[in-house]
C-alpha cells in the first residue's frame, strides 16, 4: 500500500512537470490534499471496477481478495476512501450520483454480513470477531462522521445503513474480548469513535476496563509484541485516538516515550528494525511510513 501511494505521488509530480513544460503560463503547484485526492481517486478507480455488482449474490456490494474472499474489514476501509472522494471538491469523484450508488451498495453489504450480535468474520481465521470488527468500525465511523456534515436527502439512505451497522457493532464491542494484546486498544479506538458519534456511557466505560489492565509497555518504551513495522505504530494511533476523544491525557506520555525510542528502531538505509518482532512483520522490510501520523 505504502509504496503505491509513493509511485502515485512520484507521478503526479512528474504530470505536473510536464504539463509546466508544455505551456508558458504558470501552473500552480498542486498543495498536498490535492495530490493526496488524486492519490486516491486513482486508487479507488481500480477498486470501484473490482466490487460485486450482481445483485443476485450474496457478496453484492463488497470487494474480493486476491483470494476471491468478501471480507467486511477492507470493504469498510474502500467505503471510508469512497465517502472521501464523494465529499472532496478537488476529486472527479464528488457528488457523483454513480459513486453514491456503489457507496450504498458497499453499506448494504457490511450490513448483510453483520451477525446478529454485531460481529463480523474474518474469513480466514476469525470468526463472530470482536478486533475484526473494530478494525471496520473505525472506518465506518470516521465516514459516518463526514457525511454528517452533509444536509442532502440523497444520503440518508446511506447513513442510516452506517448508523445501523456502527450501533449493532457497539453492542458487540462493550461485551466481546481480543486476540492479541494490541487489540484491547483497537477496541477500545473503535469504542472512542463510536463515544464521540453516540455519547453511550457504556463506551466509555468498556475503554476504562480495558485500559485499566495497563498499557503494556517496557522500561525501554516498547510494546509487548515489539512489532515495529506493524503493531507499534498501530497501537500509537489508537491510544492517540483514545485520549485525543476522550480526554485521557495520560495516554501520550506512553506513545512519547515509544517514539522516542523509535527513532532508534531504523537501520541505516531507514527501514524499521523488524528483528525483535514477535507478530508476522518480523524480519520483513519495511518502510517506517505508518509512523508519520504518531510523530506529527
Amino acid at each position: 500500500m505504502h509504496s503505491t501511494f509513493v509511485r502515485l505521488i512520484v507521478w503526479a509530480g512528474l504530470i505536473w512537470f510536464l504539463a509546466s513544460c508544455q505551456t508558458d503560463e504558470p501552473v500552480p503547484v498542486p498543495g498536498f490534499q490535492e495530490v493526496l485526492v488524486s492519490a486516491n481517486d486513482s486508487v479507488l478507480a481500480d477498486y470501484l471496477s473490482r466490487q460485486n455488482v450482481d445483485t443476485l449474490d450474496e457478496n453484492h456490494g463488497g470487494f474480493a481478495n486476491t483470494q476471491m474472499i468478501y471480507s467486511p474489514g477492507s470493504t469498510a476501509n474502500i467505503l471510508l476512501r469512497m465517502i472521501v472522494a464523494y465529499l472532496s471538491p478537488h476529486s472527479r469523484y464528488a457528488n457523483d450520483e454513480y459513486l453514491l450508488q456503489h457507496m450504498g451498495h458497499a453499506a448494504s453489504f457490511l450490513v448483510r454480513k453483520q451477525h446478529d450480535d454485531g460481529t463480523i468474520d474474518l474469513l480466514s481465521t476469525n470468526f463472530h470477531s470482536t478486533p475484526d470488527l473494530a478494525f471496520a468500525i473505525e472506518p465506518v465511523a470516521l465516514g459516518y462522521k463526514l457525511m454528517l456534515n452533509l444536509d442532502s436527502p440523497e444520503t440518508d439512505e446511506l447513513r442510516s445503513k452506517m448508523r445501523s451497522f456502527l450501533l449493532e457493532g457497539g453492542e458487540a464491542l462493550v461485551v466481546g474480548g481480543i486476540h492479541t494484546p494490541n487489540h484491547r486498544w483497537v477496541v477500545s479506538m473503535a469504542l472512542a469513535r463510536l463515544f464521540e458519534l453516540f455519547p453511550d456511557q457504556r463506551y466509555y466505560d468498556r475503554i476504562q476496563t480495558w485500559l485499566s489492565e495497563g498499557i503494556d509497555i517496557d522500561a525501554d518504551g516498547q510494546y509487548t509484541e515489539r512489532s515495529a513495522a506493524v503493531y507499534t505504530p498501530l497501537t500509537n494511533r489508537c491510544l492517540l485516538t483514545i485520549a485525543r476523544i476522550t480526554g485521557m491525557d495520560t495516554l501520550y506520555h506512553h506513545v512519547r516515550r515509544n517514539l522516542d525510542l523509535s527513532i532508534y528502531f531504523m537501520h541505516p538505509n531507514g527501514e524499521v528494525v523488524t528483528e525483535a518482532s514477535r507478530r508476522q512483520d518480523q524480519y520483513r522490510a519495511r518502510k517506517p511510513s505508518a509512523y508519520y501520523y504518531p510523530y506529527r
